[in-house]
């Protein structure tokens, strides 16, 4: 079982206790990539497009932000839709697990719309 310092584990003002640890890694992981700010901003769809271009192209190169922001209609969705791909991609506790050896139970986690869908209707 996790040990959380607090007895609610909270992220960007909103708990993840009902989430499985799977799906609390993206969340985690969000919070983590943008800093406390930003990542509230990010989950209540309230990121600027300035600071989305600048995000954006941190990440990708200014050649590649554009066709982000052109293809999604600006840089807001661009970068939302760069930032939940990288992270659905990458962040993925399957491949950890290790049931023999550990006795932990695979978990499946949601794509990152979905898991900040889920805190947004159980948060503050």
């Amino acid at each position: 079982m996790p040990f959380y310092p607090s007895p609610t584990p909270w992220t960007a003002g909103y708990s993840v206790d009902t989430l499985n640890d799977a799906n609390k890694s993206k969340i985690f992981y969000l919070t983590h990539h943008l800093g406390l700010g930003d990542a509230k901003r990010f989950i209540r769809k309230i990121i600027t497009e300035e600071s989305a271009h600048k995000l954006l192209v941190a990440q990708v190169g200014a050649k590649k932000a554009a066709k982000y922001a052109k293809y999604n209609g600006n840089y807001v969705e661009g970068h939302r839709a760069w930032l939940c791909k990288y992270i659905d991609d990458n962040i993925q506790l399957d491949i950890f697990y290790c049931p023999k050896t550990e006795f932990t139970e695979k978990q499946e986690s949601d794509d990152l719309e979905v898991v900040i869908t889920k805190i947004k209707e159980g948060g503050v």
